[in-house]
């Protein structure tokens, strides 16, 4: 079988019968990403997102859907997916997004927000939290 490289995305292949291109869609490498006294290696694809991976890059089972792997990966990835170089490995750089709090009045059934500290443009990922207040100076009640 021929095999030639292009770029460690992809390679073209050939064996006399079957011809073709396998592609790769992740950035090359592994990141290794730390949330408290938990670590994970993974892959990383801007179309597909993470991919839990060993320290040499062989797959590993992925993690359930309520781990803090996904969250942490996403918001990773949102704050420009900064790395440092330590050895052999890039560790993924994330910081923890601020909790947001927002100020309401109830207003018969209805309550309103009048102040909220939220940061310009969508935080998918920040813990939210709601706290009730007097509508003159927008302070919790």
């Amino acid at each position: 079988m021929e095999r030639h490289f292009c770029g460690g995305t992809c390679a073209v292949f050939s064996d006399g019968e079957i011809s073709g291109i396998l592609t790769s869609f992740s950035d090359p490498g592994v990141y290794r990403i730390v949330h408290g006294a938990s670590a994970w290696f993974f892959e990383w694809s801007d179309r597909f997102g993470a991919l839990r991976v060993g320290p040499r890059g062989e797959t590993r089972k992925q993690p359930g859907w309520k781990s803090p792997f996904w969250t942490i990966t996403a918001i990773w990835a949102k704050q420009g997916k900064r790395v440092r170089q330590v050895g052999r490995h890039a560790i993924a750089l994330w910081d923890q997004p601020p909790v947001i709090t927002h100020y309401w009045v109830r207003q018969g059934r209805k309550r309103v927000i009048v102040r909220s500290d939220e940061p310009e443009g969508s935080n998918d990922y920040s813990e939210e939290r709601f706290v009730e207040c007097d509508v003159a100076g927008a302070s919790p009640a």
